[in-house]
């Protein structure tokens, strides 16, 4: 007898992003009955500059903080805590996208706000935008691969925006062992995928367009941003969850999964 169609029933799950990520995803993952493979298709170097402390150190004199990723405020925790900072009392609101971002702000001691709806930084800019920034100031801590359009947007409402790069995403090492186990799985298999960068790795390795990929896997994203990428490369996509959370991507792809296997 199979197992609940919500289940992973034993099938392969790739989650791709780093290690330090993927923990509670790999339970999640084997309280569902699926095999977790985690290896990463890229990494976070954080590189948190002395402006940019100073920036943190002086945060009253902004009207709020952007951050579109949870790895820049990664990125700043280990500087943040090394130079003692604690968040001032008239701490300026965290303007977020995610629940993890959210997590990792509030974990730092900041106050998080994640507008409703919110499901990338363009859609945070513009609900921002619609606020009227005339002669506000926002600090936006970012990657360097991040989309220029979020501070183009804010600039544009009238808001000064202070740009700091926090961190670079560069391509990890091929996972090769984990590549074979991949492809030896038994269908279908699950790759997970959470951001363009991953997607853009994964294409400088392997032929996204293989029928291995493309009819054998369940490709899911954790958003539209990642599934765009994918398509854009000619890989399809069948999971993204309704908000940018790792776990909810997990569940939709077990979903997926059971309807695969219930398939005629």
């Amino acid at each position: 007898m199979q197992r609940t169609q919500t289940g992973f029933a034993g099938h392969v799950v790739w989650v791709t992003r780093p290690r330090s990520e993927a923990a509670d995803l790999a339970d999640l993952i084997h309280a569902m009955g699926g095999c977790c493979l985690t290896a990463p298709l890229i990494e976070i170097r954080s590189r948190v500059a002395p402006d940019t402390l100073a920036a943190l150190a002086n945060l009253q004199a902004f009207d709020g903080v952007v951050v579109t990723s949870a790895n820049a405020v990664r990125a700043i925790a280990t500087a943040h805590a090394k130079a003692a900072m604690t968040p001032p009392a008239d701490s300026p609101p965290w303007y977020a996208v995610g629940a993890a971002t959210r997590r990792a702000v509030e974990s730092l001691g900041y106050r998080a706000v994640v507008p409703p709806g919110v499901r990338s930084g363009g859609q945070l800019a513009e609900g921002l935008a619609a606020a009227a920034g005339q002669g506000q100031r926002l600090l936006y801590l970012r990657g360097q691969l991040a989309d220029s359009t979020t501070a183009a947007v804010l600039r544009a409402a009238g808001y000064t925006v202070d740009e700091h790069i926090c961190y670079d995403t560069v391509p990890a090492p091929w996972p090769e062992a984990a590549w074979t186990s991949f492809v030896q799985a038994p269908p279908p298999r699950v790759l997970l995928l959470f951001s363009p960068s991953a997607v853009q790795a994964l294409a400088a390795q392997v032929d996204v367009t293989s029928s291995m990929l493309q009819q054998e896997t369940v490709v899911g994203c954790i958003g539209h941003t990642t599934a765009r990428a994918c398509r854009d490369i000619g890989l399809s996509v069948h999971v993204v969850p309704e908000k940018p959370d790792a776990a909810a991507l997990v569940l939709a792809a077990a979903v997926e999964v059971g309807r695969w296997r219930h398939e005629p």
